[in-house]
């Protein structure tokens, strides 16, 4: 800090309103830092607020801290402060707020670079709130409290002891990446939640799934290449943790982000651009939220060429429920909604694609059925999740096939692209051993006009 044109600037000051006239909130925060603007406060506006700056008291605080401080003491207004400065003041606002929900003597983090500075200060009661967070353990005696549900990441490869760094987990979901074993009898209430699974099938081989990823062999044919493929469903190619503040309330869709495993960095870089969601209702993702925040991602393969594609993405919890995600160019869901909704086309104009959709074919046995779709908005965002959530309770293979076009009955995605208005004529073809019982319900499903008329 240059004292020197701070002091030439400092001596035109004879009153607080002066003080923030002259001087932007940065450069109060660089004195303030530097224990220069103590001084002037005790000589000229308040020796309590020159102590409550002082350079003991602030030296654990961070900037978003000292900031709302000096707001505070200096009745700076709000409406005059730059976006940086307010959202850094918000966040401090935020802290505050969760340090009068929780009480206590803790300190209250929210992310991993908070609680790393919370621990190199010393503190041994830390509340973690609302974020993911791996627990360091050269740092014992400590005691965590999990709020918000807030969750543990274990990425160790090595068996981990809480125990004997002293370390206490409560309240918290821990999600363990890797078949090791967690000491933990010092805690309380913790959901374990494992990421060591390769498939959701335990029939599925590790190898099998590593030769996959090598592509077709020399001495293989393609159909005995692409059956194979076939046969990979269910593989975990990755994590993803549901985040509160990615629902959207209106779609009932969470964004998602996926963290892939290495071992499918091939298939994943056809990924690299996308955003994936999933439609869940607001009361089953509450649930999922509070439960199974740690999820892990399954794929089914199909064969793309001579080498391995994903054919589709999706979840499933504790209880087996299968949750399909989809993926889009852009984040552009709402606005495909609202398209649809309004009575527009919508399309796959939008970017809703899948990254590797597969040439669907059906048996000799397979059936089929035609209707029209009779809803005033067609099948926007709710009749069709009504109807892939129908679609996808059958064991059949379901297709619905409008306007030159046959894609999967049971992904969101796919019936949501085809922009099925009022009076478009849909077939759906059903093939395996529910097929009529399918059939049969989703003709009537759409002939109800999903119930909303």
């Amino acid at each position: 800090m240059n004292e020197e044109i701070y002091s030439e600037r400092i001596a035109q000051c004879f009153t607080v309103e002066d003080l923030t006239r002259i001087f932007s909130l940065a450069e109060l925060l660089e004195m303030t830092r530097a224990g220069f603007l103590q001084d002037w406060l005790a000589d000229n506006f308040s020796e309590e607020a020159a102590e409550i700056l002082s350079l003991e008291e602030i030296a654990t605080w961070n900037d978003d801290e000292l900031r709302l401080a000096l707001c505070e003491l200096l009745n700076i207004d709000s409406a005059e402060l730059s976006d940086y400065d307010a959202q850094s003041i918000e966040r401090a606002l935020n802290k505050r707020r969760l340090k009068e929900i929780y009480g206590g003597d803790g300190t209250i983090v929210t992310n991993q670079r908070e609680l790393i500075n919370a621990l190199d200060n010393g503190d041994l009661i830390i509340y973690l709130v609302g974020g993911v967070f791996q627990i360091p353990r050269r740092y014992g005696g400590v005691t965590y409290y999990g709020r918000e549900n807030a969750l543990v990441e274990i990425l160790n490869r090595r068996d981990v002891d809480f125990d004997a760094a002293e370390i206490s987990l409560n309240n918290l979901q821990v999600f363990v990446c890797h078949n090791i074993t967690v000491k933990y009898a010092n805690s309380t209430n913790l959901i374990f939640l494992r990421g060591d699974k390769i498939a959701h099938d335990d029939a599925v081989k590790k190898i099998d799934v590593y030769k996959l990823l090598r592509g077709r062999r020399a001495f293989e044919t393609p159909e005995n290449f692409s059956q194979r493929a076939e046969n990979m469903r269910g593989i975990v190619v990755g994590k993803t943790f549901l985040d509160e503040k990615n629902y959207n309330i209106n779609l009932q869709t969470f964004d998602l982000k996926i963290d892939w495993y290495m071992d499918f960095l091939t298939v994943a870089r056809n990924f690299a651009e996308k955003f994936f969601h999933c439609i869940i209702p607001a009361e089953f993702a509450q649930k999922l939220y509070e439960t199974e925040r740690a999820q892990l991602v399954y794929a089914d393969f199909c064969a793309d060429g001579n080498f391995s594609a994903i054919k589709q993405l999706y979840l499933i919890t504790s209880d087996g429920t299968r949750i399909d995600i989809f993926v889009t160019d852009k984040p552009a869901l709402e606005e495909f909604a609202e398209q649809n909704q309004s009575g527009g086309s919508g399309g796959s104009g939008y970017g809703l694609e899948l990254v590797n959709p597969c040439a669907w074919t059906f048996s000799d046995t397979a059936i089929q059925a035609t209707t029209t779709v009779a809803n005033r908005n067609g099948m926007h965002t709710r009749p069709s999740s009504v109807f892939v959530q129908k679609a996808s309770s059958f064991k059949s293979k379901i297709a619905i096939r409008a306007k030159g076009r046959t894609v999967d009955a049971k992904s969101i995605l796919m019936v949501m692209s085809m922009g099925l208005t009022k009076g478009t004529e849909v077939t759906i073809i059903a093939d395996g051993p529910d097929a009529q019982e399918a059939i049969n319900a989703l003709i009537a499903l759409i002939d109800s006009k999903f119930g909303a008329e």
